[in-house]
């Protein structure tokens, strides 16, 4: 009998809520992971509204991308895996929650304000804005260039 396998992928696409800053270290120097929320909303039914809230932990370079280019309201889309997240609250009784472990992060559309509060202008991040490989250098496209 085959063994079926089971699949825990997320694709969310929402509005950044907040950037849970400053980023703890990690043993070593290194710095520690990126908490942020996203609200996703959808209509149904006789124009009911539905907003949920979503709490993302990015790490590394997808931490790093966040942190630098991200600001409240920005339109994101997030791809990634649940992971339940259990804690011990003060009395001692322990609390689960869902949390999305993110993948990868796209910045889809900037907020209507900046982080310095300039109206923003549009268009995408500059090109140096896109994560680089482990050696510190651009990504190189894939496969062959387009001969024209």
């Amino acid at each position: 009998m085959a063994m079926v396998r089971s699949i825990n992928h997320v694709t969310l696409v929402g509005r950044v809520g907040s950037i849970y800053l400053p980023r703890k270290e990690l043993p070593g120097g290194k710095p520690g992971p990126l908490n942020i929320s996203i609200n996703t909303q959808e209509i149904y039914g006789d124009n009911k509204q539905r907003s949920d809230w979503h709490k993302i932990t990015l790490w590394g370079r997808n931490a790093d991308f966040a942190e630098k280019y991200l600001v409240v309201g920005a339109l994101v889309a997030i791809e990634g895996a649940l992971r339940t997240v259990q804690k011990t609250n003060a009395d001692g009784s322990i609390s689960a929650y869902v949390n999305i472990e993110g993948h990868q992060l796209i910045l889809l559309a900037k907020s209507p304000r900046d982080k310095e509060g300039r109206e923003d202008e549009g268009g995408e991040p500059p090109d140096d804005a896109e994560p680089e490989d482990e050696s510190g250098k651009e990504k190189e496209p894939d496969g062959d260039p387009i001969p024209f």
